[in-house]
């Protein structure tokens, strides 16, 4: 699992409010589901950002 940077979610709760909060609950399961759809095997946070992007790696 990828470790969100505490900056990165105060950003997102500073901008989003509480859709913000809730899309960030939301981010362990996402990362799950796209791993194992498209077979993902490492997870890069791209740090500077608001989006969260991974890469992946082959």
């Amino acid at each position: 699992m990828i470790e969100i940077p505490e900056e990165y979610v105060k950003r997102i709760v500073t901008v989003f409010e509480e859709e913000g909060e809730n899309w960030l609950n939301s981010i362990e399961g996402l990362i799950k589901k796209y791993e194992n759809e498209f077979e993902i095997e490492h997870l890069n946070y791209f740090k500077h950002s608001m989006n969260l992007l991974f890469e992946r790696i082959f």
